[in-house]
């Protein structure tokens, strides 16, 4: 009757780590993003995305205008 759970240790909780730890994290986490985003910027990546952004649009509203004339001249061409 003695039988003890193997599992029994798996699921204590973790001790908690010092708060210096947290702010070591937090600081090399942040220093990381901050060098990765200067890295993208000086590489120009938002500037490509800006103008393939820009091309998307033109392109979208040019379709667009086209669909609405052809629709004007569909309708227009009805009423005669």
């Amino acid at each position: 009757m003695g039988q003890k759970n193997p599992a029994a240790n798996f699921f204590k909780p973790l001790p908690r780590a010092p708060p210096s730890f947290y702010g070591k994290a937090f600081a090399i986490g942040f220093a990381i993003g901050a060098a990765l985003e200067f890295a993208v910027i000086k590489a120009g990546y938002y500037d490509i995305m800006r103008n393939s952004e820009a091309r998307k649009v033109a392109k979208d509203r040019m379709e667009m205008e086209e669909a609405e004339r052809k629709l004007d001249e569909m309708l227009k061409a009805k009423q005669h």
